[in-house]
């Protein structure tokens, strides 16, 4: 089809009234010397109805522009699920593929949300990297895809700003601030928990 010329066959029926004249147009793409019918149109009155056919050679620009769109509609037609990961190599490339895609995406997430005054770039990376890190127990690649999606899910949703400055602060710089200390004294015995908690120097 691309490398077939595209010819433009432009019918168009001319409806004539009293108070102004109306011209509807219907386009119809087709191969060479392979028409599309165009169908019959009924000539009741002669002075209300004229029926012109014309053909007009499609110029690069608008032969490019429909191939572009017939592309577009057959890639559509064949939008497929990502398989799954063959083994833990491959999930994992694809968790640091996503991971570069985030922190790719933070400056424009910052401009988004207006976050300058709050968080810094490098302490989001080091949001979204502890939120991958969370899950660095499983060993299933199926649930590490599955973990993926949901991530990129997420992503998507905060550059396309479905979500508001509020939802960020709150998952990615006030609750990573409470997870950094809860995990902060986690292998400190209870006598320096207790220690710290009560002298404040």
């Amino acid at each position: 089809m691309m490398n077939q010329e595209l010819i433009l066959t432009l019918a168009y029926e001319r409806k004539t009234t009293p108070s102004n004249e109306r011209v509807s147009h219907t386009l119809h793409f087709f191969h060479r010397n392979k028409p599309v019918p165009l169908p019959q149109w009924k000539k009741n009155n002669k002075n209300q109805k004229q029926n012109r056919t014309k053909r007009v050679v499609v110029t690069d620009s608008v032969s490019e522009r429909a191939t572009e769109l017939l592309m577009a509609n057959a890639a559509l037609r064949n939008v497929k699920v990502l398989p799954n990961s063959a083994n833990m190599e491959e999930a994992r490339h694809r968790v640091f593929q996503f991971f570069r895609t985030a922190c790719r995406s933070l400056p424009s997430v910052m401009e988004i949300y207006n976050l300058y005054d709050v968080v810094s770039v490098s302490e989001l990376r080091s949001s979204v990297s502890s939120q991958i890190r969370k899950n660095i127990h499983v060993t299933d690649p199926k649930v590490i895809d599955m973990l993926l999606f949901k991530g990129m899910e997420e992503l998507k949703n905060v550059v396309d700003h479905s979500k508001q400055r509020h939802h960020i602060i709150g998952q990615y710089v006030v609750g990573q601030q409470v997870q950094d200390s809860a995990t902060k004294d986690q292998g400190t015995s209870t006598f320096l928990k207790n220690f710290y908690n009560t002298n404040y120097f």
